[in-house]
């Protein structure tokens, strides 16, 4: 059992035979924030999940490899079908799917096709992603974005075009060790960034907290104001 300072426990229970995660348990008092039941499968899969508290289950199929090939829930179901070397062939979502091609050298994505249209994946010499649909779900496409990277192979510019819509350009920026400093949404807004610690989104600030072992246990937002240069 975890006893935070606030008072919250968090008690896992695990199978004494094989010690596998059985149930989540996180309560103030008599009231439950979080209550989770695991079943596996004889070879160690999760076989259901059944969020207690929202009357929530979902339980899983998997292939004679052991990949996942199907979910059900109680909002909908989900399958999945793979070649050979373990790609994605087909997803499918409550009776709508979408397919994947790869190429036959290099195994990259090279095309997603769904509601009967076909999108293209492009890469850079360094295997970088340059061009590529915006997946929604399982199903759909909502884009298509087009990447540009620096040296380091970070990006620096990522452009969402939208049938009938304005692109939307977002901009990365970095210092020197390669840590992201800035991120501007042209037109609409921009955050900087102060390490791990501090965000800044239009004259928003958000101090995060962490604990020994690098959890977030906070993110306090409060008004933020000054003067920023570039270098």
């Amino acid at each position: 059992m975890v006893d935070y300072a606030n008072g919250v426990t968090t008690e896992h229970t695990y199978d004494p035979d094989s010690t596998r995660l059985m149930a989540i348990q996180t309560s103030y008092g008599s009231t439950d924030y979080q209550n989770y039941a695991y079943t596996y499968t004889d070879g160690g899969n999760i076989a259901s999940i059944t969020d207690n508290m929202r009357g929530h289950a979902y339980t899983y199929a998997y292939d004679d490899l052991n990949r996942l090939s199907g979910e059900t829930s109680t909002t909908g179901s989900m399958a999945w079908t793979y070649d050979s070397i373990g790609n994605i062939l087909s997803k499918s979502q409550d009776g709508s799917s979408m397919t994947y091609a790869y190429n036959s050298v290099t195994h990259k994505l090279d095309t997603v096709t769904a509601g009967g249209t076909a999108y293209n994946y492009s890469y850079d010499a360094n295997g970088n992603i340059t061009a590529c649909p915006k997946l929604e779900g399982a199903s759909s496409i909502s884009a298509t974005l087009a990447i540009d990277y620096n040296v380091d192979n970070m990006p620096t510019q990522v452009v969402k075009s939208v049938s009938g819509q304005p692109d939307v350009t977002t901009n990365f920026y970095y210092d020197g060790n390669g840590a992201r400093v800035r991120k501007e949404v042209v037109g609409e807004s921009t955050t900087f960034y102060a390490g791990s610690l501090y965000e800044v989104k239009d004259g928003a600030a958000t101090k995060y907290i962490f604990c020994s072992w690098g959890r977030s246990v906070l993110g306090d937002v409060f008004d933020y104001s000054t003067n920023f240069e570039s270098y």
